[in-house]
């Protein structure tokens, strides 16, 4: 009889060792990692006024060599800007050329957060 008690004890305290595992691999699993985002609009600058957006404009993030989960080349949409995440925080040169044009700036990725960056243009 006390052999019944110890096993059903034992089947229960598995049971529910089982159940809470399963819970903690569902939540582990199911959270996603913090990202780390820039969004940056390349702008020309003609003297003081810097409100023209230049579209179509290709910029590099990072260096050549640098790790592929950092480096990054893009262009900018219609509206002037570019937006990309990365996985890991990094703090980056980004270059725009345009023509044979070039602005330069550098951008601090941290996680869970959004850089909001202008790179000027300056036009002679």
């Amino acid at each position: 009889m006390k052999m019944r008690k110890h096993w059903k004890l034992g089947m229960t305290i598995s049971g529910l060792m089982i159940v809470c595992g399963c819970l903690a691999a569902c939540f582990t699993a199911c959270r996603k990692e913090a990202e780390c985002r820039a969004i940056i609009t390349v702008r020309l600058l003609q003297g003081t006024d810097d409100s023209q957006v230049v579209p179509g404009c290709r910029v590099t993030f990072g260096e050549v060599g640098y790790s592929d989960s950092v480096y990054f080349v893009g262009e900018t949409d219609a509206s002037g800007r570019i937006d990309h995440t990365w996985r890991n925080e990094a703090k980056l040169k980004a270059v725009a050329t345009h023509g044979d044009r070039m602005g330069v700036a550098m951008i601090t990725l941290v996680k869970g957060e959004t850089v909001k960056q202008d790179i000027l243009i300056p036009v002679n």
